[in-house]
């Protein structure tokens, strides 16, 4: 999954005909590469552990992410996400029993850091580009125990990935009663692709 997402990074940073067709020939592998995934399990000893559920949990719902972000990331209209409710609401079910394999007696293990990919980014960008209210509230309060918690996996802090998800929140819904994605226009959706930022500004 870390290389897979490097490749869809590269590819969306700066788009080149050669890039997008490694991204189109990545996306058809995409259920190829579950498939194995599902077939390796089953040829695996019965007695998995919870420490060995909880990776292929984590696996899967980075998968998830990445057939999004490549059907997606190539494209400037955020309208396209909308389609992904589905996805969204596996991937944010999916964080929060991962999340629940942290949780002891209602607190966050002490773990404040760690080196595999798990939940925050998955969570990140659920909360970012899913616009349905009520998966939006649920990714909200994920992270919600995040902040909290202060943890930090890679690069990715909870508290600072919080404080981004809320905001794009706050921007895209000022003045809107939202009930459905379509409520948030597209005029007021905050666009990720291909920005170019001054850094004097």
């Amino acid at each position: 999954m870390d290389g897979l997402l490097k490749c869809i990074f590269r590819a969306t940073t700066d788009p080149t005909t050669a890039k997008k067709a490694a991204l189109k020939e990545l996306k058809n592998m995409m259920p190829e590469y579950l498939r194995a995934l599902d077939m390796s399990v089953k040829l695996l000893p019965q007695n998995k552990d919870a420490k060995f559920e909880h990776g292929i949990r984590s696996v899967k719902v980075h998968h998830r992410v990445d057939t999004v972000m490549m059907q997606t990331f190539l494209h400037s209209d955020e309208m396209m996400y909308d389609d992904d409710k589905q996805d969204f609401e596996f991937i944010i079910s999916q964080c929060i029993k991962l999340l629940d394999v942290h949780l002891k007696d209602g607190v966050l293990s002490l773990q404040l850091f760690g080196l595999h990919l798990g939940f925050i980014p998955p969570l990140f960008f659920a909360a970012n580009r899913c616009r349905d209210p009520v998966l939006h509230n649920i990714a909200k309060l994920c992270f919600t125990v995040l902040h909290e918690s202060r943890r930090r996996k890679r690069v990715w802090d909870s508290c600072a990935a919080t404080g981004v998800a809320e905001r794009v929140m706050l921007i895209e819904e000022q003045g809107l009663h939202v009930s459905r994605c379509q409520d948030v226009p597209r005029s007021n959706r905050i666009i990720l692709v291909s920005q170019r930022f001054d850094p004097d500004t």
